[in-house]
């Protein structure tokens, strides 16, 4: 049981680690939304663990959720470049 409990806390410093590297790298003053946008994505691409499943990955998520409340990120805004219109296409 100890080296269970051990390991989940190797796995939340590593996860916490990868995302305040890439959080340092932004100045959090002046964000726009696109900003925000290139920062859940880098955010994202900073999962450190192979594969995104099991329990490493549970843990990451719940991490990164943290970090998103925290930092005013909406885990559900648009990604960079997408455009929330695009049913504008069929409008009459």
């Amino acid at each position: 049981m100890w080296e269970q409990s051990s390991m989940m806390n190797v796995w939340r410093r590593e996860a916490t680690s990868a995302i305040e590297g890439v959080v340092a790298k932004f100045d959090l003053n002046s964000m726009n939304k696109d900003q925000k946008a290139r920062l859940r994505c880098a955010i994202d691409a900073a999962y450190p663990f192979e594969l995104q499943k099991n329990h490493p990955y549970q843990i990451w998520l719940d991490e990164r959720r943290k970090a998103f409340s925290r930092l005013g990120l909406d885990e559900n805004e648009n990604k960079v470049g997408e455009t929330s219109d695009q049913l504008s296409l069929f409008d009459l």
